[in-house]
């Protein structure tokens, strides 16, 4: 019984494992478009005078259907990118 629990926990922290790796490995991949909020966020603090990210960070957000947080970050991105 006691290894049939080993078991299953090595088998849940492998899958906890890959799901990490995956999640980094996107991360890395520069030519792919963010697609959880989480990497929007990462992407407009790696490019924080960008327009075009702030702009598909809130189309991300419209695309979601939240637009309270597209408006938020449509305000954010007023306050940060220059208007030169």
């Amino acid at each position: 019984m006691f290894g049939a629990s080993c078991e299953l926990a090595s088998v849940m922290e492998f899958g906890l494992l890959t799901a990490r790796c995956q999640a980094e490995q996107r991360l890395l991949d520069a030519d792919r478009e963010p697609q959880t909020d989480d990497e929007f966020a990462r992407l407009v603090v790696q490019s924080p005078h960008s327009s075009l990210c702030w702009l598909r960070y809130v189309a991300f957000k419209v695309s979601t259907a939240d637009l309270d947080g597209a408006r938020t970050v449509f305000d954010r991105a007023l306050q940060t990118v220059p208007s030169w």
